[in-house]
């Protein structure tokens, strides 16, 4: 049986570099002319133009920590499932764990027919691989939420939901826009959101990675864990975002350097930065697998096809 590296992958031909065993693998606009244009949403033609010429493109995941997908086909992936949520699926509720199942399934449909999923299902590891796509649409649809949200106060809100009503979202059918502002009206949406506003509040500083998570980062810059966190919260010339961010720098420094043990270093980090429910600080969401009923039929009701891993050729994923 090929050994497999710990992101899973020995390079797809979308961009991404070949992984060395046992370690990660691993951007400036021009200036707007007058008028200024307002940018629309991105069209993955990249990923268009890959899978038209070799079909479905093979996804790299973090094999490590979180199980989520990394590195450029992860961004396609991120991408094309909020383009599909933001064009075919409600926002109207309050977690993709509660979006109705046919939509879950045809959005699973959609990013079948670009990214293979077949592989997964075939992995050792499928159950894991499949809790990390989970991970990637739960973030994705509550992006998409934060959007439409931002759109619907912008356009009147609570104080004036005619003319919220009357918008009409740029490729999102009207009909799921006015879904999405009834789901904004439910008291118990709006109880959840104060809240979420609470907690963002007393965020102590900034991450710098943008949409990339800690994992694709370190792939993406051929970093492992430590200096990835220093890049993450550190501007272009190398100064700290906040005191805080260097001091968790500094714990996490001294917590790595006396740790012997193996594999990623979720130990020490927790010890510098503490637990969180569902989440390794400093790395990422905790791996999931329970797919029941969250994720596609589609993919979970084949997985139980094989368990053998993929061979050195076919280890994507």
């Amino acid at each position: 049986m090929a050994d497999v590296a710990p992101w899973g992958h020995g390079g797809d031909g979308a961009g991404d570099p070949p992984i060395p065993p046992g370690g990660f693998r691993g951007t400036h606009e021009t200036d707007a002319v007058p008028p200024k244009r307002v940018r629309g949403k991105a069209k993955n033609e990249k990923l268009r133009r890959l899978v038209k010429a070799g079909g479905p493109v093979s996804l790299t995941f973090d094999r490590q920590v979180t199980y989520t997908p990394v590195g450029k086909t992860r961004d396609m992936f991120s991408r094309e499932a909020g383009l599909y949520m933001w064009r075919s699926i409600p926002l109207d509720k309050i977690g993709w764990d509660n979006v109705e199942q046919h939509y879950k399934d045809a959005l699973m449909n959609h990013l079948r027919e670009n990214f293979n999923f077949d592989e997964v299902e075939r992995d050792i590891e499928a159950k894991n691989l499949t809790g990390g796509i989970r991970a990637v649409l739960m973030k994705r649809y509550s992006d998409r939420k934060y959007e439409a949200k931002k759109l619907f106060k912008s356009k009147g809100g609570y104080n004036d939901l005619e003319s919220a009503r009357a918008f009409h979202p740029k490729d999102m059918p009207y009909d799921n826009w006015l879904r999405t502002i009834e789901g904004f009206r439910e008291a118990k949406y709006i109880k959840r959101s104060e809240a979420n506003t609470l907690v963002r509040e007393k965020q102590q500083f900034p991450y710098r990675g943008g949409t990339s998570s800690y994992g694709s980062t370190a792939y993406k810059n051929d970093m492992d864990w430590v200096p990835t966190y220093a890049k993450t919260h550190t501007d272009n010339q190398g100064n700290w975002v906040d005191p805080v961010a260097e001091q968790n720098y500094r714990n996490i420094q001294q917590a790595t350097s006396q740790w012997s043990g193996e594999g990623p270093p979720i130990a020490p980090y927790q010890e510098a930065l503490g637990e969180r429910r569902g989440w390794y600080r400093g790395m990422g969401p905790k791996p999931s697998s329970n797919t029941s009923s969250h994720s596609s039929s589609n993919m979970s009701s084949s997985q139980a096809r094989t368990q053998e891993p993929f061979s050195e050729v076919n280890c994507a994923i």
